[in-house]
């Protein structure tokens, strides 16, 4: 007799939690910030570099192995290749590297969102691409996206339209709404729709309104009384300059 489905959910959430504790093994190690805080970028770049292709590995590797597909997703050393492509990027800008010009800068702006729109459209996160290889894929296309607009391309119009604004000030909320709005979009409309690009769309407009409520009703007013909480500190002069006078 196999036990109850509750049960089931449980013991596999108890799995997950493990495995993800276990990949924590693998955090970037403390000589990261000492190269950070040593002044040796060429070091710290390939240091980043060389992280970017053994968290592509790792990944690589255990798509197929023991571990569930949910530890591959959800797992620090397994994901780190996007964000040290962030950092990479972040050290070589700083560092001048990246200089190119207006033409090329466009360029770079233009391949990034080509290899994006289609990812975008056609990638799902169930499928074997994305982990052998589609993440990294994802991560450079960004950073090209990313480079262009650092570097005052002509592509920055294009991200300075309205709407794209709008989407940009919801980014957090879509971020923090979009898996549990998925689910539920997705288990209300398979009920009378088998439509790949209906569910899709259900997706979308219910996190951009979860988003949309979520950064007008929550995050607005927190950032106002933020705000106000500075502004009453900075009026009042510390203790020690009080007791000086």
């Amino acid at each position: 007799m196999s036990p109850p489905k509750r049960q089931q959910r449980k013991d596999g959430k108890e799995r997950l939690k493990r495995e993800v504790e276990r990949s924590r093994r693998y955090r970037v190690p403390v000589s990261l910030i000492f190269l950070a805080g040593s002044g040796s970028r060429r070091l710290l770049s390939c240091f980043l570099f060389v992280g970017i292709i053994v968290s592509s590995c790792l990944r690589f590797a255990l798509w197929d192995g023991p571990v569930s597909a949910d530890r591959v997703y959800v797992g620090l050393d397994t994901r780190a290749d996007s964000l040290l492509t962030g950092c990479l990027i972040a050290v070589l800008f700083e560092n001048n590297t990246l200089k190119f010009s207006r033409r090329y800068s466009t360029l770079l702006g233009l391949l990034g969102v080509v290899i994006l729109a289609p990812l975008f459209v056609f990638a799902s996160s169930k499928g074997s691409f994305v982990y052998l290889g589609g993440f990294t894929l994802v991560a450079l296309a960004a950073g090209l996206l990313l480079i262009s607009l650092l570097t005052n391309s002509a592509i920055v119009r294009l991200f300075e339209m309205r709407w794209l604004v709008w989407v940009g000030q919801l980014s957090y909320g879509i971020y923090l709404w979009h898996l549990i709005c998925f689910k539920v979009a997705q288990q209300v409309t398979m009920r009378w729709t088998s439509s790949i690009f209906l569910i899709t769309m259900a997706e979308f407009a219910l996190t951009l309104l979860v988003a949309s409520v979520s950064f007008y009703w929550l995050e607005r007013p927190c950032l106002r009384l933020k705000d106000r909480l500075g502004r009453s500190h900075s009026t009042h002069p510390p203790i020690l300059e009080a007791q000086a006078i």
